[in-house]
């Protein structure tokens, strides 16, 4: 799906999505989720990953927060294999 704006086209990260982007990403409804934006190569790539809070532990602990950035991290690789996070 893609939001227009001024003749572009937006790409929507839907629930329980990722997507990369050089120019354009957005996602909506993140009330109930969560979010992570991440700057790639010095702000010239955007990555965004939506996901569903059903997908949260009912307690955060030290290890399922590291185990859900590294599920990130991994997502990030697959699309942007030779990125710097910045």
């Amino acid at each position: 799906m893609s939001l227009e704006t001024k003749n572009k086209s937006i790409d929507d990260i839907e629930m329980d999505h990722f997507g990369y982007s050089a120019d354009r990403l957005s996602t909506t409804g993140v009330g109930n989720s969560i979010g992570f934006v991440v700057l790639l190569n010095n702000g010239r790539d955007l990555f965004v990953e939506h996901r569903s809070d059903i997908f949260l532990p009912q307690i955060i602990t030290l290890k399922n927060v590291c185990s859900c950035f590294k599920n990130v991290a991994k997502h990030i690789s697959e699309v942007f294999s030779n990125s710097n996070i910045t």
